[in-house]
């Protein structure tokens, strides 16, 4: 049936088991006595290779008899394989982040054996903190040499070296793929990490503000009327407006005139001031009246001494008088001059 369906059928049991023992051939698998080594596999796939086209096909068909299991008896396999074959047991060293294992890491020792002395190493910025052990016991220093106990199995054993941070100051560095950047008014975050003890935490980045152009006049000032600035966000866009200011109210002005030049003082020496001495004004003299001789004709007339004028005083006019001697003023004599 397989034949005219295209397929031949295998027995890998052929080429991996022991018949003397049910087990696997010898070097067949591992320490662990479960998985397969090199050289089964190398075998096996020979196997498959070489047998697939002259092989029976066994398989029962639907008239025919179903055969009896051809493999392992129920109740072979009744102790651990490795006490069965004295194998040994695997131990593995391994080691926490802050330090390392110097020595040999993977050590095959019999149940009871003591394995190669490891050492545990600490990062700087760590300190050791101590052993554990899937199974058995360790010690706390930091150089061990591990007994295998006499319960391991094909399992093995594994001892794991603990290590703590220690006083240290931190160095942190960003770690990849966790940047939120951040926006014109929004924080972003990263997240950082210590490259002495590992320790991760969150850091804030601050907010970068607007970035705005240089602007653009979108109302022209008037005299006495503000103008408008407008401004634009060059990384997301968002628009700001500031006045500007005013022009100014025209005022009529008077022409300008030059300014006198000035008059250089001058400075005059006074004159001395003569005081003019008093005037005397000498009493008015009379000049002599000469008197007239008579003239043997006629009696004498007498002499009338003229007297000052009075003030004229206007005329009245009065009633024709009888004619009478006119008397003829004396003249004042006049001031001598000087």
């Amino acid at each position: 049936m397989c034949e005219e369906d295209g397929y031949k059928f295998l027995n890998t049991a052929e080429v991996l088991r022991d018949d003397a023992t049910g087990w696997a051939k010898k070097d067949y698998t591992l320490s662990d006595g479960v998985h397969l080594s090199k050289e089964a596999v190398t075998a096996y796939f020979t196997y498959v290779r070489t047998h697939a086209y002259v092989t029976q096909d066994r398989r029962p068909e639907s008239t025919a008899a179903i055969p009896e299991p051809d493999g392992v008896p129920l109740g072979l396999i009744s102790s651990d394989p490795i006490a069965v074959r004295g194998a040994k047991v695997p131990v593995e060293f391994v080691a926490t982040s802050g330090g390392s294992i110097s020595g040999s890491t993977s050590q095959k020792v019999k149940k009871g054996g003591t394995c190669s002395t490891v050492k545990a190493i600490p990062d700087a910025g760590w300190k050791f903190a101590g052993w554990t052990a899937s199974l058995g016991a360790a010690s706390s220093s930091s150089s061990l040499s591990f007994t295998v106990p006499s319960n391991a199995d094909a399992n093995g054993v594994i001892v794991t070296a603990h290590f703590e941070p220690d006083e240290h100051e931190h160095e942190f560095v960003e770690v990849k793929d966790t940047r939120i950047e951040p926006t014109c008014l929004e924080y972003g975050t990263v997240k950082v990490k210590c490259t002495i003890c590992g320790k991760v935490k969150e850091k804030e980045l601050p907010a970068l503000g607007h970035d705005y152009d240089k602007g653009v006049i979108t109302l022209q000032p008037q005299p006495g009327v503000a103008g408008v600035m407008t401004y634009t966000c060059q990384r997301c866009g968002y628009i700001k407006t500031a006045p500007i200011e005013p022009l100014p109210t025209a005022t009529p002005t008077a022409s300008p005139t030059s300014p006198p030049s000035p008059t250089p003082a001058v400075t005059q020496t006074p004159e001395p001031v003569v005081t003019p001495e008093p005037i005397t004004t000498p009493e008015p003299t009379q000049e002599p009246v000469i008197t007239p001789e008579p003239e043997p004709t006629g009696a004498p007339e007498p002499v009338i001494t003229a007297e000052p004028a009075p003030d004229p005083e206007p005329p009245q006019e009065t009633e024709p008088a009888s004619e009478a001697p006119t008397e003829v003023p004396a003249q004042e004599p006049e001031a001598p001059q000087e």
